[in-house]
């Protein structure tokens, strides 16, 4: 309805909004092991967070509800936007958004996922990880109607504050590019917040030789 108001055609936003995802997938294959995979979801959640920051801005400006028709009570009429260049730039950042989404987060955190779980539980941490992603989706998919309701285009002021959160964590993550599976687990072990593996795989390292020495040493007794 918002695009509709400035003269877009739904279908047609629609389409330019599926190519532009499609043609910024490219870059994600040819960057993930040449820029890395860190630099790419940086850069992509600086760009959500900038077209976030522009679709709040310029929406709490120039973006107001159309009044309540008095002989449809309660039924939405849609958003009438004052100033036509603010709806360009709404459009304009919402296209902007999915670029960035496209060759960063899109697919990148699911390279990231399937690289840094160890081998013991990867199937199982993929299946959760992937779950998470789907309850995300419902749960955004479900409020964000009711947020634009409540608190109209401040909305995207909150999109923008988890998409710096995205920021913060993927410059805190350690890059994967080039990394051995094996060696992976280690790169963490250095990292604040994440429980060592290193000391847990030599106890268990220990543990090991001393179960296989056990038999050895009875044996020697008995003779």
């Amino acid at each position: 309805k918002i695009f509709e108001s400035i003269g877009f055609d739904r279908n047609m936003f629609t389409t330019i909004n599926n190519f532009v995802n499609f043609l910024a997938s490219f870059p994600a294959v040819l960057l993930a092991d040449r820029a890395g995979r860190r630099q790419l979801m940086i850069w992509s959640a600086l760009g959500m967070t900038l077209a976030c920051g522009l679709m709040g801005t310029m929406g709490t400006l120039y973006v107001v509800p159309k009044p309540e028709d008095p002989l449809h009570p309660g039924v939405d009429q849609g958003w009438t936007v004052s100033n036509k260049n603010a709806g360009w730039v709404i459009a304009g950042s919402a296209f902007f958004f999915v670029f960035n989404f496209a060759f960063g987060f899109g697919p990148i955190v699911w390279v990231y996922c399937a690289e840094i779980f160890p081998m013991r539980c990867r199937a199982r941490a993929l299946g959760v990880t992937t779950v998470a992603n789907w309850v995300g989706n419902f749960i955004i998919a479900q409020f964000t109607p009711m947020l634009l309701d409540a608190i109209q285009f401040s909305t995207f002021f909150v999109f923008g504050f988890f998409c710096f959160l995205g920021v913060l964590i993927s410059a805190y993550i350690p890059e994967t590019k080039g990394v051995p599976l094996e060696n992976i687990q280690e790169l963490f072990d250095r990292k604040v917040g994440f429980r060592s593996t290193m000391a847990l795989d030599s106890k268990k390292t220990v543990a090991a030789s001393g179960d296989r020495a056990l038999p050895l040493i009875a044996g020697s007794e008995s003779e």
